[in-house]
């Protein structure tokens, strides 16, 4: 499939009061909007062509020429006659593509990830489709209102047309199969009247025009962050625009122990997922992270610098996130080490730069460096809490992690945690409730949705009513996993289901006091049913198994937020979770899932006979699912972090 995405960058900008061209104007020293649209369509688009206006030919010749956009074009509107002649007067540039991306000049708030989901859907659908990123909005300024899931009609404020108090707004980029659709245009322009208060050939109406009169099928993509909408139409609009992206930034540290690449922990996965759209932000956030090696000839630590997508990662030598039985007190001393680098280092950059900044510390083993720098430097710190297991399973370590948790809260100025229940938890063990701050993770992974493109329509209920029964579990092998009680009832299980297998994908690090999961299975009888993975498994090939499986279930008793659950039910799989599960988070009343009451081997046996047994039950809990799951975007994740960020330190 072939894109070629269009900008039409023609409008004057009077509002703007400058004459430099909109697409051209500065964000951040040395970066346009231009640069930050042709960053968001990377990877997306095949080729971009650029419409200006005459007076800005001189001005983007010279910006396109410097080597790095081989694949831009550029042409002239000569005269302000609105987006739909800009678009359609350039037909020659995108007639033989097989999509239009259309891409509005003043967007600088758009997101890669809305690009490349807009990109995916078109390529799923069929000839004459549309796909239309949309944005629920109060008083929208454009109104796209829809009736039977149809478009029906697009209200302009400043056409002067009415417009609902709650709407879709759109967020300035439109995909639209490229056959048939000059044709669509000029039957459009005969029978269509330039804007009433424009006197433009609008580009809106025509895609009402597709739904009506043409019969296409135009499809709604809901983006999550309303910031999304927001072009440049006022110096207000600028300003917010550099702030977002550009001043907040001119010092973000981010103190964590894994940061990718490569990805070899939750922590680094989050930063890759999360930092997505960090990577035109000036000047580059740092992160500095600890490495894994122990000894192996480098005693002392040391400071590497690597760059991911585009953000510096500083790497010292150190340690893995929990201290090995054998090198317990050297486990500490890089530890300690690592923090007082990452606090001299952070200290020494500010403070050399003269600039604000924020501070991102992620969980207890970076809060010794978090501390020191809010106590010496009154930087803000946001404190970000992912996990609190190390309560779980008491001892010197626990306590340990306790009181720097405590410590770095009282200090911090936001506390961010991933579910409503985690930060209940906190605020009853002493954390201070002004500063909690729920921010879900994102389940949009590029990779899943691979995978849940391949299955044929059809397939899943075919399999159901397959003799053959596949429980998937995923995840640690750890007690409040609910683990031991799924084998329980697995056990049972058997006795009910002839070709029942089971699969186990996770790690198994026993403590000393608890049994290898491997003897449990001997000594429950179910060496020949279950299979257990070596080891952590690679993200794509988890996300087959969960396809693969009739039933995931995760029975925790705790979760700080359950990644895997909200997966499993965005590949369609009927899910079972544990009563450890944050309500909003689990989607139970909505029905996305079986939710347990307690863990308890009867309890489970009874959830997974029903969806084994009821067909109709698996349907709404695959239907309900992916609802569900397609809530949790890692795009609003990143926007609503990174406003946090801005709100300390504004």
């Amino acid at each position: 499939m072939k894109v070629c995405a269009v900008i039409p960058a023609a409008g004057r900008g009077t509002r703007m009061g400058t004459a430099t061209p909109k697409v051209l104007l500065p964000i951040s020293p040395g970066i346009t909007v231009l640069d930050i649209l042709l960053d968001r369509l990377e990877g997306s688009a095949d080729d971009v062509h650029i419409v200006v206006a005459p007076g800005a030919r001189e001005t983007m010749t010279d910006h396109l020429a410097d080597g790095q956009h081989e694949n831009c074009s550029m042409s002239i509107q000569q005269h302000p006659t609105g987006m739909g002649d800009a678009i359609f007067g350039c037909a020659g540039v995108w007639r033989n593509h097989d999509v239009l991306l259309i891409v509005w000049g003043d967007q600088v708030n758009l997101s890669a990830a809305t690009v490349r989901a807009c990109v995916d859907a078109i390529g799923a659908a069929g000839p004459h489709t549309g796909v239309l990123p949309l944005v629920k909005q109060r008083h929208p300024y454009v109104d796209y209102v829809f009736v039977d899931g149809r478009l029906h009609h697009i209200a302009q404020s400043r056409e002067g047309d009415a417009v609902r108090a709650v709407g879709w707004s759109d967020v300035g980029l439109f995909a639209l199969r490229t056959q048939d659709l000059e044709a669509a245009w000029q039957r459009h322009v005969v029978s269509f009247p330039p804007g009433q208060g424009t006197g433009e050939i609008n580009f809106l109406p025509f895609l009402a025009h597709l739904a009506q009169e043409e019969g296409w099928n135009m499809h709604h993509l809901e983006v999550g962050d309303p910031v999304e909408t927001r072009g440049l139409n006022t110096p207000e609009d600028l300003t917010f625009a550099r702030r977002r992206l550009s001043g907040l930034h001119a010092g973000l540290h981010i103190l964590c122990t894994q940061a990718p690449p490569p990805v070899e922990g939750g922590l680094s996965s989050y930063l890759q997922r999360v930092t997505r759209d960090f990577d035109l932000l000036e000047p580059i956030p740092v992160c500095y992270s600890m490495g894994k090696t122990i000894g192996a000839g480098r005693e002392a630590l040391s400071i590497e610098v690597r760059r991911f997508h585009g953000w510096r990662v500083v790497r010292t030598s150190g340690a893995p996130s929990s201290p090995p039985q054998d090198h317990r007190w050297r486990w500490a001393w890089y530890l300690l080490g690592y923090n007082l680098r990452c606090a001299l280092a952070v200290l020494g950059e500010t403070r050399q730069s003269g600039s604000r900044a924020v501070i991102a510390v992620h969980d207890w083993l970076a809060c010794p460096a978090g501390i020191l720098v809010a106590v010496l430097s009154r930087l803000p710190v946001v404190f970000h809490v992912h996990s609190t297991e190390m309560d779980l399973y008491p001892s010197w370590l626990g306590y340990l992690t306790r009181f720097l948790e405590n410590t770095m809260a009282k200090f911090a100025r936001k506390v961010i945690v991933p579910s409503r229940m985690l930060g209940d938890y906190l605020v009853a063990r002493g954390f201070p409730a002004h500063k909690m701050v729920v921010i879900h993770h994102g389940a949009d992974d590029p990779q899943l949705a691979s995978v849940r493109s391949s299955l044929p329509c059809g397939t899943r209920e075919q399999n159901a009513t397959t003799a053959e029964k596949t429980l998937l579990f995923v995840g640690r092998f750890r007690p409040h996993k609910g683990i031991h009680d799924f084998l329980e009832a697995v056990s049972v299980l058997a006795t009910r289901y002839s070709e029942l297998r089971v699969v186990l994908l996770g790690a198994d690090h026993p403590r000393a006091d608890e049994k290898p999961l491997n003897e449990v299975i001997t000594d429950l009888g179910l060496d020949k049913i279950v299979w257990q993975s070596p080891g952590f498994l690679p993200a794509r090939q988890v996300y087959e198994w969960m396809q693969a499986a009739d039933v995931c279930v995760l029975p925790s008793r705790y979760e700080p937020f359950g990644l895997v659950g909200i997966e499993a039910m965005a590949l369609g799989t009927p899910t079972i979770l544990g009563p450890g599960y944050s309500p909003e988070v689990s989607g139970a009343e909505a029905g996305a899932c079986i939710q347990l009451e307690r863990v308890d081997a009867a309890e489970i046996v009874e959830a997974i006979d029903a969806v084994f047994t009821d067909p109709g039950l698996r349907t709404r809990l695959r239907c309900a699912g992916q609802h569900h799951a397609a809530g949790f975007k890692w795009a609003r994740t990143a926007a609503q972090t990174l406003g946090l960020y801005e709100s300390v330190i504004g």
